[in-house]
């Protein structure tokens, strides 16, 4: 093959010059066009961490919530033991209001109880809230009701008042047979009526003769029962409450464990499906029948509608909203809060 040219060299020399700067040209970034990975990576990470920070603060209002439901629930125990003590129609009166109390406060609490309604990793609060707020109530597995003047724990003289005889009764065969919490505690309290007779709260110090010819003791006797059983009731109450507390707040605990596994968006669908279902708990909750109203016999319902929703207020404040919410969502979420709200005539009680 003959040698190239002079002029050919230079040619050949010259095209390889232009395509090497085509390619070169080619492979630097335009200035107007920008990585392309960069800022949606920046933004995942804001919107992560705010998730994050939201989840996490929801957890935290929770613990508080426990703190101060466990504290009321310290305060309706002293009030039944302060009525066993001194058996009047005023300490029996506070002791009701401080049922009240305490039961409203945990009603605040419902947006993190119905976590379990949500979530197959909340079984173990399902539970806790089974021993706490179980209702509505059969009264008759409890003590007299209506002509059944001898029906009941109470009255059945074969199961002790203890700690475990009472816990083993409580839904042994039906989730209507409650023998501990708010609602059982409420029956003894304020009766078959909502008020409840004093004599039939206050100490029998003597037998009648059939009841000595029965064989019956004095702490048989049904009223005497009724009263240690107040007590007792009042206990487990308070014992629960500080067991729900502590499984929430502490690191080791079983709830705030199941909740940590949780990404933070799932932990958000989590909170938003517990708000929705809590508001609507409550707008169907005055169509329910007689028998089924949460406070069938201690009464009160609507300052507990109040402090349910007022709780709800609290716990979906403005940094948990952004993230559960889009905007038009957020607006409509607080019109049907306020809604249900103004339903309600304002409460004589302090608020929560």
């Amino acid at each position: 093959m003959p040698a190239p040219t002079s002029a050919q060299q230079c040619s050949l020399a010259l095209i390889l010059a232009v395509l090497s700067a085509v390619f070169l040209l080619g492979c630097q970034p335009s200035e107007e066009a920008s990585d392309p990975t960069q800022q949606p990576t920046s933004l995942m990470l804001q919107n992560s961490q705010a998730q994050k920070h939201a989840s996490e603060h929801f957890w935290q209002q929770g613990s508080s919530s426990f703190i101060a439901t466990a504290k009321a629930t310290g305060d309706l125990r002293d009030s039944v033991i302060a009525f066993i003590n001194d058996s009047s129609d005023e300490s029996l009166q506070k002791l009701q209001q401080q049922w009240h109390r305490a039961h409203n406060i945990y009603a605040a609490s419902g947006i993190y109880v119905a976590l379990s309604s949500n979530s197959g990793l909340f079984v173990a609060l399902d539970a806790m809230n089974f021993r706490i707020d179980a209702h509505p109530i059969q009264p008759g597995y409890l003590d007299s009701f209506d002509v059944y003047s001898r029906s009941g724990i109470v009255n059945d003289i074969a199961i002790a008042i203890t700690a475990q005889a009472i816990r083993a009764q409580h839904g042994v065969t039906h989730d209507s047979e409650i023998s501990t919490g708010f609602h059982a505690l409420a029956y003894l309290i304020f009766g078959e009526h909502g008020q409840r007779p004093l004599v039939q709260l206050q100490t029998q110090s003597t037998r009648l003769q059939s009841q000595v010819n029965n064989g019956l003791k004095l702490t048989d006797l049904s009223v005497n029962r009724r009263r240690h059983l107040m007590q007792l009731l009042s206990e487990l109450l308070l014992d629960d409450m500080r067991q729900l507390q502590s499984e929430w707040q502490l690191n080791s605990g079983s709830l705030r464990s199941s909740y940590m596994t949780l990404t933070p968006a799932s932990r958000l669908q989590l909170i938003r499906k517990a708000a929705e279902q809590v508001l609507a708990s409550q707008e169907y909750g005055f169509e329910q029948a007689p028998d089924l109203i949460h406070n069938r016999f201690a009464g009160g319902e609507q300052d507990r509608y109040r402090g349910a929703l007022l709780g709800l207020e609290k716990a979906i404040d403005a940094s948990i909203s952004a993230q559960i919410f889009s905007e038009d969502e957020a607006s409509q979420w607080q019109q049907q809060l306020q809604n249900a709200l103004q339903t309600l005539e304002p409460s004589d009680e302090k608020p929560l």
